[in-house]
């Protein structure tokens, strides 16, 4: 078998960055689908076309690793792509002369990130924030600007409300933003109801609730938010999964740390421009809990389960056995 040789260029599409790789075994290529699967098989050896075994180096099992385990097969083509938010994989693979790399200037700039900036409140916002409530918006409309999800996990009772409200009159401000969603314990809605009509009077609120609900959502898009449970979006999933929504955004997330729930397979199959997450106790049991919320707002950031286990799970949990042996 002759020389194995990989070369990579990765350049930014409008929400991912799209592989092209260029794999050789001597005389055979070989996509970057079969290789990718192959590696995270754990499979290092397999037959060429004439024959002879191939062995896959161990140099980019080490310095590719990450690269398949976190991108991801795309439409009916399965062409390989990576997520945006992997923005600092690829510039680990760019500062190792592994990989060309193409992206917008704006993205660039975000690899020599100093700090968030301050962003004004929306004009119709009505009442101040907080010093650290300030913060927390601005952190929020940062995560808008360069399309990333979050998960505000502030301690209850430090505004979580009402920073997202400022973040959705903002995008009312922008205008044509579109409808967003809010899903919730049924205990929060009238909270909620409350603080929109304090902060946010400007906001047009639609609380989908009850028995009796009027289920017709193309009446959504005459709404900037819609407030519902999460017992009526694990009902009517089917009904929402036909609309796009702005934002789509989980209040007291922890409900979907249990990634085989019905509720978590629910509101990972709702499509929106962005997404959040609000929680007072985002790790409850285990750091399980960690990757249903993430794989949610930024769906592949942690990998998939089962890496995810085997990379941080596993290790955190015998790292805490020990130190509880030794204490």
């Amino acid at each position: 078998m002759g020389k194995a040789v990989i070369e990579l260029e990765v350049k930014e599409n409008i929400d991912w960055f799209d592989i092209h790789a260029k794999i050789r075994f001597g005389e055979y290529e070989i996509s970057f689908k079969e290789l990718r699967k192959l590696i995270l098989k754990k499979k290092v050896e397999f037959k060429l076309p004439n024959g002879e075994i191939a062995i896959i180096p161990e140099a980019w099992l080490q310095k590719f690793g990450d690269l398949f385990a976190m991108s991801e097969m795309q439409g009916d083509h399965e062409k390989p792509v990576l997520k945006k938010h992997h923005i600092n994989l690829l510039r680990e693979l760019e500062e190792g002369n592994l990989a060309k790399v193409h992206m917008s200037e704006r993205l660039r700039n975000l690899q020599s990130f100093s700090g968030i900036k301050e962003y004004p409140l929306p004009e119709k916002f009505v009442g101040t924030l907080r010093p650290y409530q300030k913060a927390g918006y601005n952190w929020l409309r940062f995560l808008n600007e360069f399309h990333l999800g979050g998960c505000l996990a502030d301690d209850m009772g430090l505004g979580k409300t009402v920073q997202t409200l400022a973040l959705l009159q903002a995008e009312k401000e922008k205008g044509k933003a579109g409808t967003s969603l809010l899903i919730m314990p049924t205990s929060l809605i009238y909270n909620w109801e409350m603080e929109a009509a304090k902060f946010t009077p400007e906001l047009k609120v639609l609380t989908y609730t009850g028995t009796l609900r009027n289920k017709d959502i193309s009446r959504f898009s005459k709404y900037d938010v819609v407030l519902t449970s999460y017992g009526i979006t694990r009902l009517d999933v089917e009904l929402f999964e036909k609309f796009y929504f702005n934002y789509i955004i989980l209040d007291e997330s922890q409900v979907i740390k249990n990634p085989t729930s019905n509720i978590a397979k629910a509101v990972i199959e709702l499509k929106s421009r962005y997404k959040l997450t609000l929680t007072g106790t985002p790790l409850e049991n285990s750091t399980l809990d960690l990757w249903s919320q993430m794989t949610f707002i930024n769906p592949g950031l942690l990998g998939g389960q089962t890496f995810f286990k085997n990379e941080f799970l596993i290790p955190i949990e015998k790292r805490m056995m020990r130190q509880k042996t030794k204490s």
